[in-house]
């Protein structure tokens, strides 16, 4: 059918499946639009891969069977910090477009729980009920049995032991499972966030993530929950954006980014770059501000890069004492010259939450207030003693947070506006205020470590 739409219409790329080499002949090389030619497939002789898939992290257990995933033994690797070499950058080079990737992760308790009984609220459900797993092709499994979280497609185990150490994930219960899925979104996130790290180091021209959205509350790959179209009980309209999802808005799919990692040849941490993937040239600062987790400032570092349009890369070195790799992180932004503006900010730390050494246990993190905007809108005020990490808030209303899954230094305070999503038949009458602080929750790191692991 190819050839007939190029002949049909030339005002159009074409391209041959997803992935694909593209074609030797029947195009332009810099469009992809049809020039009259042939159209001839690149063939293994003369391909030069610059479509691909993956990765791929599958959730998988040693103990648990589900319908997918399967445990190969093989080692996780967390991309966490993500491994920096030096790479030549631009179109005359080869490179690639990553069309698909993704990793496997569940929902937040409000969404998962409403539709399993309370015997089941644990990542691997009621295990006093047997299920039986015979492996089919690939992911998939077929199973048998009574346990309800053997269906959820897609087990966390392998992130969640990656990240957080050996938990007992047969723990059941309503403190057990808010604990599991947290563990298990931030799980994704740093993995996500080191691969997307390493691509957008290396020759790549675009990242596609699998996928946006959940089909129901389940070990899926989305980004966003499962939202059904009405006032479903536990969901809400459009879903909820899961952790990776804000780091995406705030950091590592902005046109200009910059992060940290370690060299690739030698370990040594703090090697750093800054990219612009935008079409305006950039001009302004890499500013790094490191921090120890008990809260003591340890430097600060700015870096000034001229940067010209359409994927150039420039690199900086952190001045960094590595025996605080564990105890330290990094507070990275990049702002323009000309606007003073914030273009994005991220955390960097240089090992897994399982061995970061000093986060207090109880940063005394609370909501100190929640505003009603008279417009469906509630402005929530945060304020901690001390550091806490990835704090995210979940509630049962129906809307979203303009901001989540960040990070608030000592003696900090933090506005975050929540946006109602709620169509007017979905009012909840006048008290609304008092009716979204109770189903307001707050969580953070350092409390879903045990004491050991802090």
């Amino acid at each position: 059918i190819l050839p007939i739409v190029a002949q049909e219409d030339d005002t159009r790329p074409i391209w041959g499946s997803s992935p694909s080499a593209g074609f030797a002949t029947g195009v332009f090389g810099q469009d992809g639009l049809p020039n009259g030619n042939k159209l001839d497939y690149l063939t293994e002789t003369n391909m030069n891969l610059i479509e691909v898939h993956g990765p791929y992290n599958h959730g998988a257990s040693k103990s648990f069977s589900a319908v997918n995933g399967h445990f190969n033994g093989s080692i996780y690797k967390t991309q966490t910090p993500f491994q920096l070499s030096r790479h030549q950058i631009g179109l005359s080079y080869t490179n690639q477009f990553v069309s698909e990737f993704g990793a496997s992760v569940f929902s937040t308790f409000e969404s998962m729980h409403i539709s399993m009984s309370r015997k089941s609220w644990g990542l691997h459900g009621d295990t006093r009920e047997t299920s039986n797993c015979t492996a089919v092709y690939g992911n998939a499994n077929e199973c048998f049995g009574n346990n309800v979280l053997v269906q959820r497609n897609y087990p966390c185990d392998n992130h969640i032991e990656a990240y957080f150490a050996k938990v007992n994930l047969n723990m059941t219960g309503e403190e057990a499972f808010r604990a599991q899925l947290f563990q298990c979104m931030i799980s994704q996130m740093l993995w996500m966030k080191g691969t997307i790290e390493t691509l957008r180091s290396q020759n790549s021209y675009g990242t596609l993530i699998w996928q946006l959205n959940d089909n129901w509350p389940t070990g899926s790959w989305g980004l966003v929950e499962y939202g059904s179209c009405e006032n479903e009980k536990g969901q809400v309209l459009g879903g909820r954006s899961k952790p990776l999802m804000y780091l995406l808005k705030r950091s590592i799919f902005r046109d200009v980014f910059a992060t940290c990692g370690v060299s690739s040849s030698d370990e040594d941490i703090g090697r750093c770059f800054i990219r612009n993937s935008g079409n305006d040239k950039f001009s302004g600062f890499a500013i790094a501000t490191i921090w120890f987790f008990t809260g003591e400032f340890y430097s600060r570092q700015s870096f000034h890069f001229v940067l010209e349009p359409h994927d150039s890369i420039a690199y900086f070195k952190l001045e960094l004492n590595i025996e605080f790799q564990n105890s330290t992180f990094v507070l990275l932004h990049v702002v323009d010259d000309q606007h003073m503006e914030r273009m994005g900010q991220h955390v960097v730390i240089w090992n897994t939450p399982r061995n970061l050494y000093g986060l207090p246990k109880d940063p005394g993190l609370a909501i100190l207030s929640v505003v009603d905007l008279d417009n469906g809108n509630f402005e929530i005020l945060l304020g901690t003693d001390k550091v806490a990490f990835f704090i995210y808030l979940a509630s049962s209303m129906q809307g979203t947070f303009e901001d989540n899954a960040f990070c608030m230094l000592s003696g900090s305070t933090k506005r975050i506006v929540f946006m109602s999503t709620a169509k007017p038949s979905h009012s909840i009458g006048s008290n609304t205020t008092d009716l979204f602080s109770k189903t307001l929750r707050i969580e953070h790191l350092a409390y879903h470590l045990s004491h050991e692991e802090i």
